[in-house]
């Protein structure tokens, strides 16, 4: 009896001291805790995981909605709009996670000739991992896009340097192609019905020609060339009134012929194959006028840029009517143009392309060109006197030279003035809530030397011909510093560029 209560009691005694030792003791409770860590990381984790692959395959709808929309906007396009889209769709989003259910609207329909407006939604749903544990079984993936393509009236010109440093290295030859390319793709199609392409070739100066030339108040010199003189003020405005008077330029060359390239034509107001072709929808014949092109003297860049942005003002809508009524050169489809710079359906561009530095204006002194006689002796080349074919100093040589001219505008005054028109063309309108600028500049420096990298066109002074053109044109991007074969390739990416989508939304 009395062992078996003893018993009873270092029962008891042990149990009560075991159950105090086991509710002090600690150990397994970090175990316990860093389980239940371990199980939330996976299920993070996981949930990340979800997470991941729900945006990889938003960013694959999306891209494939945006090149459906982009695709069904285009007017060359002939499958209708949801066709295009789902076709776009459905062949990139071809995997298990889900099949998309894609709507399409075309807010401006198919068949309209003037714009053509695509918006599409796509989305579908996959199932979960891990998210499904927290009661997250799918997830859906949304795309929205919208294209829109418009047939604005467009008016481009180009402006062309034919300087003799053309000649080297065939750059001539490659201009004359990448510009033709250029003519092609502008043009191609139905978009030639509203698009206009001007060409101002220039060397020292540009020659309107004498139908253009006629339609400006002037007072005619003579029939060698049709160069019209600007004003120090003209370079301070786009506008170009045809009822401002201006000089008819004398023609002449300064330097001596046979100190140029063979080609050269005599001048440094280009002549006849040389000369503004204005407003033609027309490939055949503008890459015809680009392709007869030949050099002539100087590189007086900003009175090609005048011209070109001149004939893209408003205030050349007068002279526009009359080569369509009167001359009957400019097709009827370029009736009240140029257009306003506010015209929401006028769109204007220059492509400025030039192989070297702006040089100064000579002119001839003004006892020089009194006579029939001083015109018609500075107008040609001069006479072979020794009959050996070609006209050197040996000849009668007729070019001017130092002795018989003056500097009518200097290098830096060029430059300035060129300067000036392209801020000009850079300044704003603001249109149905979006701004743009006046007349977009395309520039293109063609075999220049190298850009200093430290340049930059918002602080700088540009006084190189590569620091020139990229401060000319709109934007950085809109500058094409290149070399050889590569002239081909920037007029190709302008050429897009001009007639690029937009995706709006």
């Amino acid at each position: 009896m009395g062992v078996e209560l003893g018993n009873k009691v270092k029962l008891l005694k042990s149990g009560r001291f075991g159950f105090k030792r086991f509710r002090k003791d600690e150990e397994g409770a970090l175990t316990a805790f860093a389980i239940v860590m371990f199980l939330m990381m996976i299920v993070g984790a996981g949930m990340a995981t979800d997470f991941m692959r729900h945006e990889t395959y938003r960013a694959e709808l999306q891209n494939a909605l945006d090149r459906g929309v982009l695709a069904a906007a285009a007017f060359s396009q002939d499958i209708t709009a949801k066709t295009t889209v789902e076709e776009y769709v459905f062949s990139s989003v071809n995997h298990t996670a889900g099949t998309p259910t894609v709507v399409v609207q075309t807010p401006i329909p198919d068949n309209n000739l003037i714009s053509r407006k695509v918006t599409a939604t796509a989305e579908y749903e996959f199932s979960t991992s891990f998210l499904r544990i927290i009661g997250i079984p799918t997830m859906k993936v949304i795309a929205k896009g919208t294209a829109e393509q418009k047939r604005q009236n467009v008016e481009i010109s180009m402006v062309l340097d034919i300087s003799p440093s053309m000649d080297d290295n065939g750059k001539l030859a490659a201009m004359k192609q990448a510009a033709s390319t250029f003519v092609d793709t502008v043009l191609a199609g139905d978009f030639a019905e509203y698009t206009s392409v001007t060409v101002v070739p220039y060397g020292g100066h540009a020659s309107a020609g004498p139908t253009l030339f006629k339609h400006y108040a002037t007072t005619q010199l003579h029939s060698y060339s049709y160069c019209l003189d600007f004003a120090q003020s003209e370079f301070t405005t786009l506008a170009m009134s045809p009822t401002t008077i201006r000089g008819h330029m004398p023609h002449f060359n300064y330097g001596a012929i046979h100190l140029y390239p063979a080609g050269t034509g005599w001048g440094w107001c280009p002549t006849a194959g040389s000369e503004i072709i204005p407003f033609s929808n027309t490939p055949g014949p503008l890459k015809t006028a680009i392709n007869g092109l030949g050099m002539h003297e100087a590189t007086g860049i900003q009175n090609g840029l005048k011209w070109g942005l001149g004939l893209l003002d408003p205030t050349s809508a007068p002279v526009v009517t009359k080569l369509i009524d009167d001359d009957k050169i400019v097709s009827g489809d370029f009736r009240g143009r140029p257009g306003a710079y506010t015209d929401a359906n006028t769109v204007k561009f220059v492509v400025l392309m030039t192989d070297g530095a702006i040089t100064l204006q000579k002119r001839l002194e003004s006892d020089k060109y009194d006579t029939q006689e001083e015109i018609d002796y500075y107008g040609i080349a001069g006479v072979d006197t020794d009959d050996d074919g070609v006209i050197t100093s040996a000849d009668d040589n007729h070019n001017a030279g130092n002795a018989d001219t003056d500097t009518f505008v200097t290098e830096a005054t060029a430059r300035a003035n060129l300067m000036s028109l392209c801020n000009k063309a850079r300044e704003t309108v603001t249109i149905d809530g979006e701004t743009r600028v006046k007349t977009r500049i395309f520039t293109i420096g063609f075999e220049l030397p190298a850009l200093d990298p430290d340049f930059d066109p918002l602080t700088d002074t540009a006084t190189d011909p590569a620091e020139v053109m990229v401060a000319c044109a709109s934007t950085p991007a809109d500058a094409y510093l290149v070399d050889g074969v590569n002239i081909g390739s920037a007029f190709e990416q302008i050429a897009k560029t001009i007639k690029n989508l937009k995706l709006t939304e």
